[in-house]
């Protein structure tokens, strides 16, 4: 569900809006670094919050059949290693020459 999520394209969500919210919230340079890491370390709840609207995070937790701060502890743990993943297939999209 994250994979889809972080590769939705609608206006306020995915990958590019996650990103822009972590810009405005001044931890951009954080994120980035979980897209590089061999293991990003789990976030905080507080984080999952600024990245992820309240809407979002409802909607995911009503899917999965869990409590709001359950889905939030999870995101905690799983955010990092999903935003890395998938920045890994943004890289791949790339052609071969803007890789290096």
């Amino acid at each position: 569900m994250l994979a889809d999520y972080l590769g939705d394209d609608e206006k306020g969500r995915g990958y590019i809006a996650l990103m822009r919210r972590a810009a405005d919230h001044g931890i951009y340079d954080r994120i980035v670094r979980w897209g590089t890491s061999p293991r990003p370390e789990a976030t905080t709840v507080a984080v999952v919050r600024m990245l992820l609207p309240s809407t979002d995070r409802m909607q995911m937790a009503n899917i999965l059949g869990m409590s709001l701060e359950s889905l939030e502890e999870r995101l905690a743990l799983v955010l990092p290693r999903g935003v890395r993943d998938y920045a890994r297939t943004l890289s791949c999209r790339l052609p071969h020459w803007h890789r290096f």
